[in-house]
């Protein structure tokens, strides 16, 4: 067996590595991970379009920086493996896959206090040069005069936003030849170049604030301060599980797993669990622009040194999101030495868990899941009872109805000597309430207060799943109660609720239904009308899948 060296062909390959799935936001955070493992206390985000619509994106920190071998090393593709397991940095390869994923030009300047020299250095990777060439031609040496003087203006604006003497070290990446960012998720060009980069820049704000946030906020003892700025905007860190208002909550409040780590040694993956309250349970305007709640931002937030690697998702775990899960977020944290475990990938996301460890996370994870999905449905049906007085004998379709049952086609329901009930429709009359006042069986019997009974009633859930049922009224007939668990309820009528002539059509339509079934029905027929309303209410569902849902704000 003879073995020989066949080089990768230079021009396919790195042409490929601008494939790797990057998103900008992911980009951004990846190169934001270097400045934080070179001990930076300050990073300052620029994104500039020019007059001719020419954009550069540069990261600028006060970290350690680099001398001439260390940006060498940097530059190399599958770089030197850190002697800390639990570095953000991961592979050696995010700083130049997350940058030419974007742009065809890499650049780092950067200036080494350790190193004892003075000088700046440079090293850049310009893909039209490797492809030109076929070879790895890195250009690197002392910076030029344009590029000391872009790295003295990227220190000295970060000495302004720290009030301080400019850094005696850092290191600033700029990409340019932007060829991949300007463009639409169809590939085009935008209509508007700076409004589309304002919203970019606006979203990259939002991304950081959530992955940094541990880093950003001072008052979070897990990991060290970093100041981060995005257009000379500092970022202000979002917590998602609002820990400032509540606490993790039961079962199990703090969880743990213990394995075995690269390094040998016993390791630990945290849980907590948060069920958020809805914005109008916490008395703080704070909480109400914190919270966030919506399908978007429930399921597992996954943390990789306390740096958000993947989430909010279920991460393969329990299927689709649910819509009464939304108020449910869990805090999953591992140190660098778990990434077996996870299955961390170069851009520290798309993660694949352990078979073991998945299969366990589910179990620990379903009573949580479903104490959620029951305080989900308890504050909804709090909220349609309530919500613009529904069960109000004064509401606009009670009214009507109250008044028009005389000339309505409707079955009539009169009490007997015995102190039985019957009802007497088209196809005869059946006895709903016995000599006892127990019922038969035929109708659901409608809790009647005696004070104020109302024709259309509210229920967190119904038989078999049904949208509706006829119910009986103890001396006032046949009403109708609406299921507000069913997704129909959720994603069609309460996002309606104000617009009051739709709200009486549809409270009018099933208080119809409802009359007219049991105007036309035996005992016999019973089954029939119940399996029919189950089957358009099992198919309802089905149709509402791809609805959204009434989010309380939008997703980040």
């Amino acid at each position: 067996m003879a073995l020989k060296i066949v080089a990768p062909n230079t021009s396919r390959l790195v042409e490929g590595l601008r494939d790797t799935g990057y998103t900008f936001n992911a980009s951004i955070s990846d190169i934001v991970d270097n400045s934080v493992a070179n001990d930076a206390g300050i990073v300052h985000i620029s994104i500039d379009l020019d007059s001719m619509l020419q954009l550069s994106v540069r990261i600028a920190d006060d970290g350690c920086g680099m001398d001439r071998t260390g940006l060498e090393n940097a530059m190399k593709y599958g770089s030197d493996q850190q002697n800390t397991p639990n570095s953000l940095s991961k592979f050696g390869m995010g700083l130049k896959t997350a940058s030419t994923a974007f742009c065809r030009k890499l650049s780092l300047i950067s200036l080494s206090e350790e190193s004892g020299e003075e000088r700046i250095h440079f090293a850049t990777w310009d893909l039209d040069v490797l492809t030109a060439r076929g070879e790895w031609l890195l250009d690197e040496g002392p910076a030029e005069p344009d590029q000391e003087d872009e790295f003295n203006e990227a220190m000295a604006r970060i000495a302004n936003f720290g009030s301080l003497a400019t850094p005696s070290s850092g290191t600033l990446v700029l990409w340019e030849k932007v060829d991949r960012l300007l463009k639409t998720k169809h590939g085009k060009d935008p209509v508007n170049s700076r409004r589309f980069v304002d919203d970019m820049v606006g979203k990259l704000r939002l991304h950081i604030a959530m992955v940094f946030q541990r880093f950003l906020d001072e008052q979070d003892e897990r990991a060290r301060n970093v100041k981060i700025y995005v257009n000379a905007v500092p970022v202000v860190a979002w917590d998602p599980f609002c820990a400032k208002w509540i606490s993790p909550v039961d079962p199990g409040e703090v969880k743990y797993w213990r394995f075995e780590g690269s390094s040998g040694d016993q390791q630990s993956v945290i849980c907590r669990s948060y069920i958020l309250p809805p914005r109008n349970e916490i008395d703080d305007e704070a909480y109400g622009t914190s919270v966030k709640i919506s399908n978007q931002s429930q399921g597992i937030f996954l943390y990789r040194e306390n740096r958000l690697i993947d989430g909010p998702s279920w991460l393969g775990l329990v299927g689709t999101s649910e819509t009464h899960m939304n108020n449910l977020r869990i805090e999953l944290s591992f140190p660098g030495e778990l990434d077996d475990v996870f299955g961390v990938g170069i851009k520290k996301s798309g993660v694949h868990l352990d078979a073991n460890f998945s299969s366990e996370l589910n179990k620990y994870l379903a009573p949580i899941r479903n104490e959620a999905i029951n305080r989900s449905r308890r504050g909804k049906a709090k909220a349609a009872t309530t919500a613009g007085g529904a069960d109000s004998p004064g509401r606009p379709s009670e009214r009507t109805i109250a008044s028009a049952l005389k000339s309505l086609d409707i079955a009539v329901i009169a009490g007997q000597d015995d102190g039985s009930v019957v009802l007497t429709g088209n196809q005869g009359s059946l006895t709903i309430l016995d000599s006892a006042g127990m019922s038969t069986g035929h109708i659901a019997i409608f809790p009647n207060d005696d004070t104020n009974p109302v024709f259309v009633q509210r229920k967190d859930n119904l038989e078999n799943g049904s949208l509706w049922e006829g119910s009986y009224i103890p001396g006032k007939g046949i009403g109708v109660s609406l299921n507000t668990g069913h997704s129909w309820y959720r994603k069609a009528y309460l996002p309606n609720s104000t617009n009051s002539p739709l709200v009486q059509a549809i409270e009018y339509l099933f208080f119809a239904l409802a009359q007219a079934e049991q105007n036309n029905t035996t005992h016999e027929m019973k089954d029939n009308f119940d399996d029919f309303r189950a089957e358009v209410s099992m198919n309802l569902n089905k149709l509402m899948r791809d609805l959204p849902e009434p989010a309380e704000i939008d997703p980040i």
